[in-house]
């Protein structure tokens, strides 16, 4: 059940011969879903880069869920490998007030991010010392355009081809521009290349981040800043109505 619209995820493992047992527990799920006062029930379905569509989609369109037209996926970037541009325009670029960041979840509510509003509230419940919180606002004003936040913490690893880890990581990273101001690529990538420096000032090596592509201006971005697939998979969320 998520926490900021107690609507559900649906988590189910059958065997495709006992496919005639599956109603009745969905309709248990739909029935608790309604009594916490929630609006639908969801399903995540992995894709390859590319692909719109599998048998896995078209099997829960049988029992009514609708494929989300956007998907979301884990991107990562090796932070260390990146430069700070040489003149990047910080301007109307700041660290979040303590009532902006209370506001973070909402925001995403009401541009149609729910699943990221979900993640949101469940990595960063409150404000701590290993969080980061940057705004981009509207210089005459002052209403927020962008907003990102990461945390940060040590880790050790070892990627297969070799490179090794040993420092500090931006962990639950997430960028989101507000639609309604419509926003030139060229300002999202400044924002985008703020946040990134301010890893930077902080020996950040490694970055991970979800998100969606329903602002492909944004994933765009990110791509060009040296983001990639961090698994060879994307997630449609599937959603039925209750």
């Amino acid at each position: 059940m998520s926490e900021s619209s107690n609507n559900g995820l649906l988590s189910v493992g059958f065997d495709p011969a006992d496919e005639q047992e599956l109603p009745p527990l969905l309709d248990l799920c739909i029935e608790s879903v309604r009594r916490q006062g929630g609006s639908r029930i969801g399903r995540f379905i992995s894709l390859e880069p590319g692909h719109i569509r599998n048998e896995e989609i078209t099997f829960w369109e049988k029992y009514g869920f609708l494929a989300d037209p956007f998907y979301h996926t884990l991107i990562k970037m090796e932070v260390d490998e990146w430069s700070v541009p040489e003149k990047l325009d910080t301007k109307g670029i700041g660290p979040a007030a303590e009532s902006e960041i209370g506001d973070i979840a909402r925001m995403l509510l009401e541009d149609n991010e729910e699943y990221l509003a979900d993640e949101y509230t469940e990595n960063y419940e409150k404000p701590a010392p290993d969080q980061v919180y940057l705004t981009l606002k509207h210089p005459d004003s002052g209403k927020i355009l962008g907003i990102a936040y990461y945390r940060v913490s040590r880790f050790k690893d070892k990627r297969k081809d070799g490179k090794t880890y040993d420092g500090l990581g931006a962990w639950n990273v997430g960028f989101h521009f507000r639609p309604e101001y419509r926003l030139p690529r060229p300002q999202k990538r400044r924002f985008i290349q703020a946040v990134l420096a301010s890893m930077k000032q902080l020996d950040v090596i490694f970055a991970s981040a979800r998100v969606s592509s329903r602002d492909f201006d944004c994933l765009i971005e990110l791509f060009a800043e040296g983001f990639d697939f961090q698994a060879p998979e994307v997630q449609n969320r599937m959603c039925r109505n209750v």
